[in-house]
């Protein structure tokens, strides 16, 4: 085909999903055509549509780039991945039988000639600064202290992860160590990295499990042990100061994972505040929804803009010679009649605060039998 004959129904395939895409806010709360599409996105929770675009386009941008890093991959069966205590325990428990469960747990798989270390990752919500930390114990009563930088941008998923791998690589390094020992255990506090390396999802936890096969290959056991986090076991409490520490070294990684590089641009772009309850949040009839949308955005049914942005209303048919506005329907008498027999004291200074409230339902269900929708 050529491009002169294709470039219509694409500008007007453009042209309808931009439509979809402004139209379709209005819809989901029951507003009126002429409301303003910020408005409607904001009462549906919705980021502005420009930032979801941006959204949009980084994820495909970074996505591309990630071609060409290696594929995750699964473990083989011989490496054993344990995402629980040896005794059953809920994280709703007292932090005091946590630790004694923990550290029963650590206990028994410390076995004579094993090599024990413990790992941690740190963050924070803006995923920059990432830190690993790891402590190797040895049957000799050695130890290793290690800390690592693991990015500008890096989560604290990221950094368990990284953790898990330095510890390896720790092991793996010091001949000494490895042909001394019959095998490593790994306690960390993060189930979602030791289910990340299990199911083999990222491309950190296919080092990971190039680390672990090289591990068997010699011969050598290995087994990752989840433990609970902040119930001052020792190993733990150690390794989470050093990732900690590891957040202001002066070298730092530069590489960044797909996810993180994903999170960061939503954490910088969505950043978006929401007044709530949203209008998508109530459970009730959709007549009381697109009311209480309506008397928001002071959009009505009937309504007119007019050129020089003049806005006109129907009259009220309760008030003679006054208009429908926004503001006259909470200020009606009949509304206000409407409220008390429901058992609602109707402040008219307060009326528009209660439109955020979980009593808005009410004040529309007041408005709709005064004026039979709007």
């Amino acid at each position: 085909m050529r491009p002169q004959f294709g470039l219509r129904p694409l500008f007007l395939l453009s042209e309808s999903l931009i439509l979809y895409n402004t139209e379709l806010p209005k819809i989901i709360i029951g507003a009126v055509s002429s409301t303003n599409n910020e408005k409607a996105e904001q009462e549906c929770g919705l980021p502005p549509l420009e930032s979801r675009r941006k959204l949009a386009t980084i994820k495909f941008t970074n996505k591309l780039r990630s071609y060409g890093a290696p594929h995750s991959k699964k473990p083989t069966k011989e490496y054993l991945f344990r995402m629980e205590l040896l005794q059953p325990c809920s994280k709703k428990e007292d932090p005091v039988t946590l630790r004694q469960k923990g550290l029963e747990t650590i206990a028994i798989l410390s076995q004579d000639n094993f090599a024990i270390a413990y790992t941690d990752g740190s963050s924070d919500r803006s995923l920059s600064n990432g830190g690993a930390g790891i402590i190797l114990l040895l049957p000799d009563g050695n130890n290793y202290k290690h800390k690592i930088n693991t990015g500008i941008i890096a989560s604290n998923f990221t950094s368990e992860l990284v953790a898990i791998r330095e510890a390896l690589l720790l092991y793996q390094q010091n001949p000494h160590v490895i042909d001394s020992t019959e095998g490593l255990v790994i306690f960390s506090d993060s189930k979602s990295a030791i289910e990340a390396i299990r199911n083999g999802e990222t491309n950190i936890s296919c080092d990971i499990i190039t680390l672990l096969e090289q591990l068997h290959n010699k011969r050598k056991s290995c087994i990752l042990q989840w433990i609970p986090a902040h119930v001052n076991i020792e190993g733990n409490e150690c390794a989470d100061s050093l990732a900690k520490e590891a957040r202001d070294i002066e070298h730092k990684c530069t590489t960044i994972t797909l996810d993180d590089a994903n999170a960061v641009a939503k954490h910088r772009i969505m950043n978006h505040t929401f007044k709530k309850p949203l209008v998508t949040e109530f459970d009730c009839p959709r007549i009381i929804t697109s009311t209480i949308a309506r008397l928001r955005t002071e959009h009505l049914k009937g309504m007119k803009i007019h050129p020089d942005k003049t806005r006109s209303y129907v009259q009220c048919k309760h008030c003679p010679d006054l208009q429908l506005t926004p503001n006259h329907i909470l200020e009606c008498p009949t509304v206000a009649t409407k409220l008390l027999k429901m058992g609602m004291v109707p402040l008219r200074d307060s009326l528009w605060e209660l439109l955020y409230s979980p009593d808005a339902p009410r004040i529309a269900e007041a408005v709709i039998k005064t004026f039979d929708g709007i």
